[in-house]
């Protein structure tokens, strides 16, 4: 689960998570649990639209669970489409 607040603080360490589980052998998928994040600034976003072009470019399905919650409404404002679920 991530942190409750994503900032530029945050990112680096959650980047180096992401990126060690696409790394995984054999894996084809990656669930983010995103549904107690709070707030997410711009560089939160930026790491989710990286990591998914990354995985799926390595033919891995990124898929963030969001609860419909701010995650949800901060990635509708910037019209970003990621796999998603509530």
């Amino acid at each position: 689960m991530w942190p409750s607040v994503v900032t530029w603080r945050e990112v680096p360490a959650l980047r180096e998570a992401l990126y060690d589980a696409m790394e995984r052998p054999g894996c084809d998928e990656v669930r983010l649990d995103a549904r107690g994040v709070e707030d997410m600034d711009a560089t939160g976003v930026a790491l989710l639209v990286g990591a998914d072009r990354r995985a799926r470019a390595a033919g891995i399905s990124l898929v963030v669970a969001h609860g419909g919650g701010p995650v949800a409404t901060v990635l509708r404002r910037r019209g970003v489409s990621l796999a998603t679920e509530a």
